[in-house]
């Protein structure tokens, strides 16, 4: 990936200085999608920021009609973190980015299937339905009794008939510095200990950052597999980026060096999951995602 110079960076209101190189060329992508709609960009503590829409705008940062009404659906879920005016005018963030995606496989369950079907043959046969924002219970003590969440979820059954499911987290322009949160709790401790997928439960690392995100999304997904209402025979998480994520990559080779067990976690590239979908779907809006999130700006 070519780093933009400080000048075209500047020429597109897109000049960040905490940008490493791979973000200031994914947030230049994004100031020149919306350039391409038209549109004006919006402000960030009062100056112009290219890769942002203007503050009344709740339409342009969605690729489709099914995503904004996806995204709707989803604020009206009790508990979703999904915040407003971000969802709407933050070009950048992984969270639209997650609803354009996959809001029109949640529509058609069967165009899902057959997606989902590639990418995880062994836990999808049919999918049920795709959820956003989704946790099997917040605060529910049975799985990990915290608020966290997945960024998008695939509930389906698998071969046999089983309850499964893929859980994602998807980053696209972050870099695993956000804290998601303590990792103080004993119900943590007891999930990473009874799941055997850790080498060492009680790694310090694990608990740490970059890798603190990624290992109670695992535990999540983790203490879903079980007998009962809401569980699962089967479930992954998936951590979803970009080829060029250079800090997801890395968080990535560290992760799996705690496992003993990768069956249950795995890293996709968002370029190979378009890819797969762009195999199935001929609609004008995953060519419109592959051109607006992964095609090089410079």
């Amino acid at each position: 990936m070519r780093a933009p110079t400080a000048e075209t960076l500047m020429a597109a209101d897109v000049l960040v200085r905490s940008d490493k190189p791979w973000q200031s060329e994914l947030r230049l992508r994004q100031s020149r999608w919306r350039q391409r709609l038209g549109l004006p960009a919006g402000e960030h503590r009062g100056k112009a920021l290219g890769s942002s829409l203007p503050a009344h705008d709740r339409v342009s940062n969605f690729l489709t009609p099914a995503v904004a009404m996806a995204v709707e659906e989803a604020r009206g879920q009790r508990g979703a973190l999904i915040s407003a005016p971000r969802i709407y005018t933050n070009m950048l963030s992984s969270q639209p980015l997650t609803f354009n995606l996959f809001a029109e496989l949640a529509a058609d369950l069967d165009t899902a299937t057959s997606v989902a079907r590639r990418l995880w043959p062994d836990l999808v046969e049919t999918v049920t339905e795709v959820r956003f924002e989704w946790s099997p219970g917040r605060g529910d003590l049975r799985f990990l009794g915290n608020r966290s969440a997945f960024d998008v979820a695939f509930a389906a059954v698998d071969s046999k008939g089983r309850p499964t499911c893929v859980g994602i987290e998807v980053k696209y322009h972050e870099d695993l510095t956000q804290d998601p949160g303590s990792t103080r709790s004993a119900r943590y401790d007891v999930v990473a200990r009874e799941s055997g997928v850790f080498k060492d439960p009680d790694e310090p690392e694990l608990r740490a950052l970059p890798l603190r995100q990624l290992w109670l999304d695992h535990l999540l997904a983790l203490s879903l597999i079980g007998d009962g209402d809401g569980r699962c025979a089967a479930t992954r998480f998936v951590l979803l980026a970009p080829v060029g994520d250079l800090a997801v990559a890395a968080a990535d080779v560290r992760y799996r060096k705690a496992l003993s067990d990768a069956l249950t976690y795995e890293r996709r590239a968002i370029e190979e999951v378009v890819a797969v979908i762009a195999g199935v779907v001929s609609a004008p809006w995953i060519h419109d995602f592959r051109e607006r999130y992964l095609l090089p700006a410079t």
